[in-house]
């Protein structure tokens, strides 16, 4: 779980109309909000010092309840809608931002205040009561668990081997008819990785499935790029014994073991660095029945980069995180076991900045970038999605699309999944002068993030 700090005078850095729009992930939805929000459907609003709450009348008989914990910032609402946040908790926030005189003060219900202190109570690991556990009962409860785990690895090894013959054979054949198979055949063979419990393999096989195979030179690439990552991978966890620690982890992790992060939160092995770590952006994913929620920080002092994972499932009832593109916060950040740290959770967060301290370190073009990348890449050979802070970029069409070029002439393409909006922004930022910009390396080009202007960072 994230800590957060609970002083309540941090929360008005956070709640402006500009955060509110951040929150919604489609403008329908602030649209719908803010309509809502000036007219008599909202009832019963009140406030604590740490939380707003309220109803908000709609179709049916009874009015949907909106609880908003404004220090640890989150929304919820009972009413059946697959967005997050609704249109209602949309409306309730805005109302109370607009005019906080409407919500009368008052004491916190029950139900409001235990969901408050279950988002913000820090996460503890506590050991079962012991006094009347016997050695015989621990010896053979540790039995068991070898046993679990001894079985899970023989079925992991087992679909790696099924893994490793069925990229031979294709290697062997030709893969010059991937692009008439069908989805099915990948995503059938997929399914045989995570009866193997080695969900993470699946995500590789996905992969192929994915690839745009109607541009016969981007996919040619992307089959021989993801079956020398997967073989590799697959190669590696054979003499999982014969790495370090970290390394032995990082592999564990992309074949599918998963990592209790309350485990990870108290571990005194685990990594943690404190610092001043400036929220880059985010970016949201849409899957079938899964949202994936990703956001990138920057250490400011450490020269660290950091992406925080949040999955939303599409019946769930997951309270998501949200942080305000472009803000600071004083925190500790935890990272997971990695040969190159990048995944993590903050572990305590203390105060939140207006403004950059201090002004970070850049690459200066993009075979500084490109350098830091192998380095990384020689760590963890896996490792994707890094964010990296480039200087003096400009903005060019060419033929192929829109690139990124430094004082060197040196240029990244940016995504072609880019949205249009902001790369309007970026053309118009970057138009007459170099800029400072922060982007996230991906497999099919950069994704711009923000940019630095006058000593301060502003999110696309």
């Amino acid at each position: 779980m994230l800590i957060f700090t609970s002083n309540p005078k941090y929360s008005s850095l956070l709640w402006s109309i500009e955060y509110i729009k951040q929150l919604c992930l489609k403008s329908t939805t602030f649209s719908a909000g803010n309509s809502l929000s000036t007219g008599d459907k909202l009832q019963q609003l009140r406030k604590s010092e740490r939380s707003v709450w309220g109803s908000v009348a709609g179709s049916g008989p009874h009015p949907y309840l909106v609880f908003v914990d404004l220090v640890h910032p989150s929304i919820k609402c009972n009413c059946p809608s697959r967005q997050f946040p609704c249109k209602h908790g949309i409306a309730v926030i805005i109302r109370y931002v607009n005019d906080p005189v409407a919500f009368l003060k008052e004491s916190e219900p029950e139900e409001v205040k235990n969901w408050i202190e279950n988002r913000s109570k820090k996460t503890t690991y506590s050991q079962s009561e012991e006094k009347d556990i016997t050695e015989e009962f621990l010896a053979k409860k540790q039995k068991q668990a070898e046993k679990t785990a001894q079985n899970r690895q023989d079925s992991v090894s087992a679909g790696i081997d099924e893994l490793m013959l069925w990229m031979k054979d294709h290697i062997r054949l030709g893969m010059l008819d991937f692009p008439t198979k069908p989805a099915g055949y990948f995503e059938k063979f997929a399914s045989r990785m995570i009866d193997a419990k080695a969900p993470g393999l699946a995500g590789w096989i996905r992969a192929y499935r994915d690839l745009n195979y109607s541009d016969k030179q981007m996919w040619q690439k992307g089959v021989l790029e993801i079956t020398a990552k997967t073989y590799l991978l697959c190669k590696a966890f054979h003499n999982l014994d014969n790495f370090e620690p970290e390394l032995k982890e990082t592999i564990k992790s992309l074949v599918g073991w998963t990592i209790n992060s309350k485990m990870m939160l108290t571990d005194e092995s685990t990594i943690t660095v404190k610092d001043h770590w400036l929220v880059l952006g985010k970016t949201t994913e849409m899957q079938e029945d899964l949202t994936i929620h990703r956001t990138w920080f920057f250490g400011l002092e450490s020269g660290l980069d950091a992406m925080h994972l949040q999955f939303e499932v599409k019946h769930g009832n997951t309270d998501i995180i949200q942080y305000i593109q472009g803000m600071t916060i004083e925190a500790e950040m935890a990272f997971f076991p990695d040969a190159a740290p990048h995944r993590s959770l903050i572990k305590k967060q203390n105060k939140t900045l207006e403004k950059i301290p201090s002004y970070p370190d850049f690459c200066n073009d993009w075979m500084v970038q490109h350098d830091r990348k192998i380095e990384l890449l020689k760590q963890n050979p896996w490792t994707n999605n890094r964010a990296f802070l480039i200087a003096h970029c400009k903005l060019f069409k060419s033929k192929e699309g829109w690139v990124l070029y430094d004082t060197n002439l040196y240029f990244r393409p940016i995504v072609p999944s880019f949205p249009v909006d902001k790369l309007i922004r970026l053309f118009l930022q970057t138009f007459d002068q170099g800029i400072d910009i922060a982007i996230v390396d991906k497999k099919e080009g950069i994704y711009p993030l923000g940019l630095f202007i006058n000593g301060q960072y502003t999110a696309l």
